[in-house]
C-alpha cells in the first residue's frame, strides 16, 4: 500500500512531467508539387511578320508647273506654289516598304511620294504625302510620323518617315503593332544621295 506522502510525490511526479514535456505537433505536410508555368500565348502566324519587301520607283522630272498645280491641289499657300512656278526644276519620286506574314500574305504596305524643286543648288519646295494599302483583315494603319530635316533654303532636304500599324484590338488596346519606315535624302538639283527603308 501506499503511504499519502508516497502517494503524493507521485501526483507531484506525473504532473511536472505533463507540464515539462515536449508538446506534440502534427507532422509538417509535404510540399505540393509545383505549378508548371502557363504557356506563352502563341501569336497567331497571320501576325507575325517573317520577310520584308520595299520597291522605290525612278526620279521623275516635273515641270515647275505642273508642280505648281499640283502642289496648290494638295493645299500649298501662294507663297509655296509661287515658289514652286520660279523654280529651275522640279523632281517626284515614289517608294513602298511592306510585310509578309509566315502564311505569306501581305499584312500592309507603307506608301509615299516625295516631291520636291530647287534652281540647280538650293531647294525652294518640299512635299511628301503617305499613305496605307493592302491591308490584311485585323491590320489597321494608324498614321504616321514625319520628320523633316533642312529643306527649302538648304541645298538638301532630308525626310523620316514612320508608319503605325496595329493587330489584334483589344478593348485594351492593340495587341501587336508594325513600324515600317522610310528616309530620303534629296539635292536641290534633283539628286537623290539615298533612299533607305525598313521595318
Amino acid at each position: 500500500m501506499f503511504s499519502r506522502a508516497s502517494f503524493s510525490a507521485a501526483v507531484v511526479a506525473v504532473v511536472a512531467s505533463m507540464a515539462f514535456a515536449s508538446p506534440v505537433t502534427a507532422a509538417k505536410p509535404s510540399p505540393a508539387p509545383p505549378v508548371p508555368p502557363a504557356p506563352l500565348a502563341t501569336i497567331p502566324p497571320e501576325f507575325v511578320p517573317a520577310s520584308t519587301q520595299a520597291s522605290q520607283g525612278p526620279i521623275q522630272s516635273v515641270a515647275p508647273e505642273a508642280m505648281a498645280a499640283k502642289a496648290k491641289g494638295h493645299g500649298a499657300s501662294a507663297r509655296q506654289v509661287a515658289g514652286v512656278a520660279a523654280s529651275a526644276g522640279c523632281w517626284s519620286r515614289s517608294s513602298w516598304v511592306q510585310q509578309t506574314n509566315l502564311l505569306g500574305w501581305v499584312m500592309y504596305r507603307y506608301n509615299e511620294v516625295h516631291d520636291w524643286c530647287g534652281d540647280g543648288t538650293w531647294v525652294s519646295y518640299v512635299s511628301v504625302y503617305t499613305w496605307a494599302t493592302d491591308l490584311m483583315v485585323g491590320v489597321e494603319y494608324d498614321g504616321d510620323d514625319k520628320f523633316s530635316t533642312y529643306g527649302v533654303r538648304w541645298n538638301v532636304w532630308r525626310e523620316d518617315l514612320q508608319g503605325r500599324f496595329t493587330a489584334g484590338l483589344t478593348p485594351w488596346g492593340a495587341l501587336y503593332h508594325f513600324y515600317p519606315w522610310i528616309e530620303f535624302y534629296v539635292g536641290g538639283g534633283g539628286q537623290t544621295y539615298y533612299l533607305h527603308y525598313g521595318a
